[in-house]
Protein backbone atom coordinates (compact mmCIF):
# COMPACT_ATOMS: atom_id res chain seq x y z
CA UNK A 1 0.00 0.00 0.00
CA UNK A 2 1.27 3.29 -1.12
CA UNK A 3 1.95 6.09 1.68
CA UNK A 4 0.37 9.38 1.94
CA UNK A 5 2.04 12.48 2.71
CA UNK A 6 1.16 15.87 4.34
CA UNK A 7 3.22 18.44 2.42
CA UNK A 8 3.51 21.13 5.69
CA UNK A 9 4.76 24.97 5.61
CA UNK A 10 5.41 26.25 8.81
CA UNK A 11 5.96 30.45 8.58
CA UNK A 12 6.57 32.43 11.50
CA UNK A 13 7.78 35.77 11.53
CA UNK A 14 10.41 37.34 13.77
CA UNK A 15 10.60 40.17 15.20
CA UNK A 16 8.88 42.04 18.09
CA UNK A 17 5.70 40.46 17.58
CA UNK A 18 6.44 37.08 16.45
CA UNK A 19 3.77 33.88 15.20
CA UNK A 20 3.81 31.18 13.70
CA UNK A 21 1.77 30.29 11.07
CA UNK A 22 0.65 26.32 10.12
CA UNK A 23 -0.76 24.50 6.96
CA UNK A 24 -0.99 21.92 4.93
CA UNK A 25 0.07 22.42 1.07
CA UNK A 26 -1.37 19.23 -0.22
CA UNK A 27 -1.47 15.42 0.68
CA UNK A 28 -0.08 13.24 -1.81
CA UNK A 29 0.69 9.46 -2.35
CA UNK A 30 4.01 7.81 -2.97
CA UNK A 31 6.83 7.09 -1.50
CA UNK A 32 8.72 9.93 0.71
CA UNK A 33 10.79 10.88 -2.67
CA UNK A 34 8.11 11.38 -4.45
CA UNK A 35 6.80 13.33 -1.46
CA UNK A 36 9.96 15.58 -1.20
CA UNK A 37 9.97 16.69 -4.88
CA UNK A 38 6.46 17.71 -4.67
CA UNK A 39 7.59 19.97 -1.67
CA UNK A 40 10.37 21.15 -3.87
CA UNK A 41 8.12 22.43 -5.87
CA UNK A 42 6.43 24.28 -3.34
CA UNK A 43 9.32 25.35 -1.40
CA UNK A 44 10.70 27.18 -5.02
CA UNK A 45 7.39 28.87 -5.33
CA UNK A 46 6.49 30.13 -2.27
CA UNK A 47 5.69 33.27 -1.41
CA UNK A 48 5.33 34.15 2.82
CA UNK A 49 2.16 35.14 3.25
CA UNK A 50 3.83 38.94 4.88
CA UNK A 51 2.15 42.64 3.60
CA UNK A 52 6.27 43.33 2.98
CA UNK A 53 8.01 40.62 1.33
CA UNK A 54 11.50 40.87 2.39
CA UNK A 55 14.07 41.63 -0.25
CA UNK A 56 16.23 38.35 0.61
CA UNK A 57 15.37 35.50 0.46
CA UNK A 58 16.85 32.02 0.56
CA UNK A 59 16.34 28.18 0.12
CA UNK A 60 18.08 25.79 2.07
CA UNK A 61 17.76 21.96 1.81
CA UNK A 62 17.59 20.03 4.94
CA UNK A 63 17.80 16.93 6.46
CA UNK A 64 13.78 16.70 5.95
CA UNK A 65 12.43 19.24 4.01
CA UNK A 66 13.74 22.65 2.94
CA UNK A 67 13.64 26.30 4.53
CA UNK A 68 13.07 29.48 3.60
CA UNK A 69 14.86 32.40 5.25
CA UNK A 70 13.64 36.11 4.41
CA UNK A 71 15.76 38.93 5.68
CA UNK A 72 16.59 42.72 5.58
CA UNK A 73 13.19 44.13 5.80
CA UNK A 74 13.61 47.95 6.20
CA UNK A 75 12.02 50.03 8.82
CA UNK A 76 12.63 50.59 12.65
CA UNK A 77 13.58 46.53 13.79
CA UNK A 78 15.24 45.55 10.25
CA UNK A 79 17.53 44.01 12.56
CA UNK A 80 14.89 42.05 14.17
CA UNK A 81 12.86 41.29 11.43
CA UNK A 82 12.65 37.61 9.55
CA UNK A 83 10.62 35.73 7.92
CA UNK A 84 11.43 31.39 8.30
CA UNK A 85 9.48 29.18 6.45
CA UNK A 86 9.48 25.04 7.08
CA UNK A 87 8.67 22.88 4.82
CA UNK A 88 8.42 19.22 5.50
CA UNK A 89 7.18 16.21 4.36
CA UNK A 90 5.34 14.05 7.12
CA UNK A 91 3.62 10.59 6.83
CA UNK A 92 0.14 10.85 7.16
CA UNK A 93 -1.21 8.08 10.08
CA UNK A 94 -4.61 9.01 10.71
CA UNK A 95 -7.18 11.60 9.29
CA UNK A 96 -10.18 12.02 11.08
CA UNK A 97 -11.90 13.20 7.76
CA UNK A 98 -11.10 9.22 6.37
CA UNK A 99 -12.83 7.64 9.42
CA UNK A 100 -16.05 9.88 8.71
CA UNK A 101 -16.30 8.53 5.11
CA UNK A 102 -15.73 5.35 6.19
CA UNK A 103 -18.35 5.43 9.23
CA UNK A 104 -20.65 7.27 6.00
CA UNK A 105 -20.25 4.41 3.50
CA UNK A 106 -20.66 1.57 6.10
CA UNK A 107 -24.07 3.43 7.34
CA UNK A 108 -25.20 3.84 3.61
CA UNK A 109 -24.48 -0.08 3.18
CA UNK A 110 -26.61 -1.43 5.82
CA UNK A 111 -29.29 1.00 4.66
CA UNK A 112 -29.04 -0.37 1.06
CA UNK A 113 -28.85 -4.14 2.93
CA UNK A 114 -31.80 -3.16 5.39
CA UNK A 115 -33.81 -1.84 2.40
CA UNK A 116 -32.61 -5.08 0.15
CA UNK A 117 -34.43 -7.36 2.83
CA UNK A 118 -37.15 -4.88 3.31
CA UNK A 119 -38.30 -5.64 -0.59
CA UNK A 120 -37.62 -9.23 -0.49
CA UNK A 121 -39.88 -9.88 2.35
CA UNK A 122 -42.81 -7.87 0.98
CA UNK A 123 -41.99 -9.94 -2.09
CA UNK A 124 -42.16 -13.07 -0.14
CA UNK A 125 -45.69 -11.78 1.25
CA UNK A 126 -47.28 -11.17 -1.93
CA UNK A 127 -46.01 -14.48 -3.30
CA UNK A 128 -48.05 -16.69 -0.74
Amino acid sequence: MAERWGLIVEESKGGRYGFVRCRVLEVVTGSREDALARLEGHATTYQPRQERHPPRTRLFRSADGFLLVGSGAPGEYADDWHVLCRFSAAELLRDSEDTRREAEAERRAQEELTARERAEKRQRRRDR
